[in-house]
């Protein structure tokens, strides 16, 4: 039902204050209810000259009240009447349709029984309706809108992953051509005594692994900000994974001439997802090699029962520079805000950052200490199972 389509009587039944005027603002017909509060007869009269507009405050004249569109408060030129409803433009004319009137006693607006008719609360119930509709069609469009919007993000989320993965496999295969013809020149310096060769040769590699491990960080952090990167849980040896790993970052480690330590390690077999543990830990060693000199970087592991544990909990700690309370506040914002800004100890690095969302998407969390001066300590806890015993027999 559209308050468009009503005829003159159906105006007068649901809104006995109505008020009809011409397209430029000239009054046609009054409702009785509203002719009985003005005491006297305003056909022909111009619409600006009986009423003011007194709410939305912006809105000035018969115009402003037309182009408004929202609910309105009128008062007469006396301003013995206040009046409330919305202007809906016809064809040929202005309808007010106005739900019920106010007088004005002693300065103060009073209602009495003879304010209303007995239609006034149905009209009120209708003018909600028409508002609380208008509404509705807003929010509608404006869902309507998120929703293209969101589209489009997700398209070029998509171009940026298809673009970085093009990019990633071209930068490489190069990158492998180098750390490849590296490793055979130091084995024949090795093989030949050539020691100052040796250590040129090694600082190539690790500069070429540093870059092809920044490769897959941006990798790793576009899907992870996709969601693509699911959880697959596994059984995995904790030693067995560190062993693995300290061979692996052991040059990163070393390019500083620092010393890594792993505590041994004597854990049940976990089920979780061991390269996600795995990925995380070369970050942070990573991390503790590139800020530490001439120092000790120590890791080790150990399960926690507290809080609906077990918890697999990792710590990788330095003997690095370390952070005051600003720089370690500096640091969280950073990783809150994203790969973008600089480590708090001046350095872009995406490790840290992709630890954290990584730790997130394991249940988990990853929590810092540091002092100036006694380095700092990286501690990465999520939830796993473990793996049960089997009994053997005979």
């Amino acid at each position: 039902m559209s308050l468009l389509v009503l005829g003159e009587p159906d105006l007068e039944r649901l809104f006995p204050a109505y008020l009809s005027t011409s397209a430029d603002g000239e009054i046609l017909a009054v409702g009785p209810s509203l002719l009985a509060q003005l005491g006297r007869c305003v056909r022909g009269a111009a619409f600006d000259d009986v009423f003011k507009v007194e709410r939305p405050l912006r809105v000035k004249g018969f115009a402003g009240a037309v182009r408004c569109g929202k609910q309105l408060i009128l008062h007469t030129s006396d301003g013995a009447v206040r009046l409330q409803g919305v202007a809906l433009e016809r064809s040929d004319r202005v309808i007010f349709a106005l739900g019920h009137a106010l007088r004005l006693e002693d300065g103060a607006p009073r209602l009495s029984h003879a304010d209303f008719s007995l239609a006034d609360s149905s009209a009120d119930a209708y003018l909600a309706a028409i508002v609380n509709n208008r509404f509705a069609e807003e929010a509608r469009l404006l869902a309507h809108e998120l929703e293209k919007a969101r589209g489009a993000a997700e398209a070029a989320n998509k171009a940026k992953s298809a673009f970085l993965a093009n990019v990633s496999h071209e930068l490489r295969t190069p990158l492998n051509a180098i750390i490849g013809y590296s490793e055979l020149l130091r084995d024949g310096a090795g093989d030949e005594g050539r020691a100052h060769d040796i250590t040129d040769l090694n600082q190539i590699i690790c500069a070429a692994k540093g870059l092809d491990t920044l490769i897959t960080e941006v990798l790793d952090y576009t899907r992870l900000e996709e969601r693509r990167s699911a959880i697959e849980a596994e059984p995995f040896n904790v030693a067995g994974l560190l062993d693995g790993l300290a061979e692996d970052v052991r040059a990163i480690v070393e390019a500083n001439d620092n010393r890594l330590i792993v505590s041994p390690v004597n854990l049940p077999n976990c089920i979780g997802d061991e390269d996600k543990f795995y990925r995380c830990l070369r970050h942070l060693i990573g991390n503790a090699g590139r800020f530490t000199r001439h120092g000790e970087i120590h890791v080790e592991a150990h399960l926690d029962f507290v809080s609906g544990g077990p918890w697999l909990v990792f710590e990788v700690s330095d003997t690095g520079v370390g952070m005051n309370e600003e720089a370690l506040e500096n640091l969280a914002q950073a990783l809150a805000r994203g790969p973008s800004v600089q480590d708090a100890r001046g350095d872009a690095r995406l490790g840290l950052t992709l630890t954290q969302r990584i730790a997130e998407t394991l249940g988990g969390e990853l929590l810092i200490e540091s002092e100036p001066g006694r380095g700092a300590i990286f501690t990465l806890r999520a939830p796993v199972r473990i793996e049960p015993m089997l009994a053997r027999v005979g």
